[in-house]
């Protein structure tokens, strides 16, 4: 745990030197696999997050998932759900918006779809790898993606705050 303390300090420092904002998440319990000191382990690494928040400022959200898959210790869609209201209570405060918005998911969607297109084409061994000379000239297009994706997520970001 010495060593987890040291490395997350080291990390959240390195971090903050960029002007980032950092959020650090205590774990939680999952299903079934529970080898000896497991208890233990968890509380104590939520424990050292939580002096590393402290002396570094940085924030720490503390959730828990309830509802598990069948097949293993994975959240499931509802534990998912309960995951992410919990972190969004912990971040911007307030209750939970409640009924979902079809449009700020599709706009989540594609911005998500736009990003994944940026940073891993479909012909990428064409565009950046061992056949590069065949095309490697329509790499310039990659960055194109970024203000789309940036548009995109100042959307995202205002239509989300705005349904308080």
């Amino acid at each position: 745990m010495a060593t987890f303390e040291a490395g997350l300090l080291t990390l959240v420092e390195a971090i903050k030197a960029m002007e980032s904002w950092v959020i650090l998440l205590r774990p939680f319990a999952v299903p079934r696999v529970k080898p000896e000191g497991y208890a233990e382990n968890i509380e104590n690494c939520g424990k050292n997050i939580d002096l590393v928040a402290k002396k570094t400022e940085a924030s720490v959200v503390a959730a828990r998932c309830e509802d598990w898959t069948e097949d293993g210790p994975v959240a499931s869609v509802e534990g998912v759900q309960s995951i992410g209201e919990e972190l969004a209570a912990s971040l911007v405060g307030g209750e939970s918006c409640g009924a979902r918005d079809a449009e700020l998911d599709d706009m989540i969607v594609d911005k998500n779809e736009l990003f994944f297109h940026r940073h891993r084409p479909q012909n990428e061994t064409y565009l950046m790898l061992f056949r590069k000379h065949e095309q490697g000239n329509n790499v310039v297009e990659l960055p194109r993606f970024d203000p789309l994706v940036e548009a995109l997520d100042q959307k995202i970001w205002g239509r989300a705050t705005n349904r308080k």
